[in-house]
């Protein structure tokens, strides 16, 4: 079975030409030349919260580019890249804590940390963190009190499955582009989309694999 390649950072975009076409999201795509690789299944992509500017982390003043090996790299004096491949930017909204998971006191008698790679680390003895670089909990929206999610640009992504009953999701950021491979979806609105790339461009969960009834 073909996978859904969504491209969520600008150097993947930079080997796309897309044209929107309707409101669904549809979209054609030429790919003018081979992709070194793809936004889900690289090995290595680039951690936004080490991005140079990013909170605290120094900036590169003519610019930055994610590069295949997983690193960020300072462009040189005049823009251009330093990368040796172009690489693609981790979706931060698969890198941050599920609140869900949070240990809780019995897990983690020291209290816990969330950690730049997703995962929730116990504290040592003196309530230190043993992160290597500090992460953040996912923002939580849906619910009975019905959550936005503080972005507009984000959409309340749920499981697959749970349009209903009031359950909570996870603030998730709309993918810039997605390749038209037909492996249709029904969306928690009750329209198909092409594929789950399209239903989370418009902001839409999945309900179920397949064309909706």
């Amino acid at each position: 079975m073909s996978t859904v390649m969504k491209y969520n950072a600008l150097p993947c975009r930079l080997f796309l030409i897309c044209v929107a076409v309707g409101l669904a999201g549809s979209m054609s795509c030429i790919l003018p030349f081979p992709l070194p690789s793809t936004c889900d299944d690289i090995d290595q992509c680039c951690d936004p919260a080490t991005k140079p500017g990013a909170g605290d982390n120094p900036i590169c003043v003519e610019g930055v580019r994610c590069c295949a090996d997983g690193q960020w790299a300072c462009n040189q004096g005049d823009g251009s890249s330093t990368c040796d491949a172009p690489g693609c930017e981790c979706n931060a909204a698969d890198l941050c804590c599920d609140p869900a998971s949070k240990p809780g006191p019995l897990d983690c008698e020291e209290g816990s940390h969330c950690c730049a790679n997703g995962e929730w680390s116990c504290d040592l003895g003196d309530g230190t963190s043993l992160c290597e670089a500090p992460g953040t909990e996912c923002e939580v929206c849906g619910g009975i009190a019905g959550i936005p999610c503080t972005d507009p640009r984000d959409y309340c992504k749920l499981n697959d499955g749970e349009c209903c009953c009031d359950f909570q999701g996870i603030c998730a950021t709309r993918p810039d582009a997605c390749i038209e491979i037909f492996e249709p979806v029904c969306g928690c609105d009750g329209e198909t989309y092409s594929n789950s790339c399209f239903a989370e461009m418009a902001g839409v969960s999945v309900d179920h694999a397949g064309e909706c009834p």
